[in-house]
């Protein structure tokens, strides 16, 4: 391994696997991590919510409770379809 302007580079033959010894984790920004639920539509943005604390099923219902209708409403959306990715606490 070679660094060069904060890169590292491995070589290794085509059908060589890496080795975990070569490979090296990475942080941006200093390592801090924001975590943030919003929402978006055809007409527009909602609001962007920070979550402070880890996020479980309940806190989760307590968002969408306090900001979902909301964030429809300044969007001039009487009716919509709610749609979520995977998430765990979903």
């Amino acid at each position: 391994m070679y660094p060069t302007n904060k890169k590292v580079r491995v070589y290794c033959r085509k059908c060589e696997k890496l080795k975990k010894q070569h490979i090296v984790g990475t942080s941006q920004n200093g390592g801090y991590k924001v975590m943030v639920w919003g929402c978006f539509s055809f007409n527009g943005v909602g609001k962007i919510i920070i979550i402070r604390d880890k996020l479980n099923a309940a806190k989760y219902i307590n968002i969408l409770a306090n900001n979902l209708r909301e964030s429809a409403e300044m969007n001039h959306m009487d009716n919509f379809i709610f749609q979520q990715d995977r998430a765990p606490p979903h």
